[in-house]
């Protein structure tokens, strides 16, 4: 079996960008649960005196709620997808540098623990992208 030339940075910066990103994502999942029993709750208590804004309490909930999934979801796939492709930056350095780099753009969008994931995926897929691999240490075929 060859020896694969190429850094560790790559992998390194994806599995410290996932591991920061996997409790970002969650804690989005948690907040969206939480926000969502809040204010279904005060939309119920607007009902019960009469309130007029009940409906409006009521989209607001929902809405809430979809947005912090959205977040939850995009934090979670880019976490996962990041460390992966962090874990295989020495073997696909070309494919996993372009996957860190969409993985760490979009980690922007799931909160401040997702951002400084986000920074660390994108420096980690111009490590990848860059790193030379060595065509002798490839096998003959």
């Amino acid at each position: 079996m060859a020896e694969q030339k190429g850094t560790n940075v790559p992998m390194i910066l994806g599995i410290i960008g996932g591991a920061l990103g996997l409790p970002g994502a969650i804690c989005n999942g948690l907040c969206a649960g939480a926000a969502s029993s809040v204010m279904t709750e005060a939309s119920k208590q607007i009902a019960e005196q009469g309130g007029q804004y009940s409906a409006l309490a009521d989209n607001l909930s929902t809405g809430l709620q979809t947005t912090l999934m959205v977040y939850f979801a995009i934090g979670l796939i880019t976490s996962i997808g990041g460390l992966v492709f962090g874990i295989l930056a020495k073997k696909m350095s070309l494919v996993a540098g372009i996957v860190m780099i969409i993985c760490g753009i979009g980690s922007f969008f799931s909160g401040l623990l997702g951002i400084i994931a986000g920074i660390l995926f994108i420096i980690g897929g111009i490590f990848a992208l860059v790193q030379k691999n060595d065509p002798s240490s490839t096998p003959a075929q």
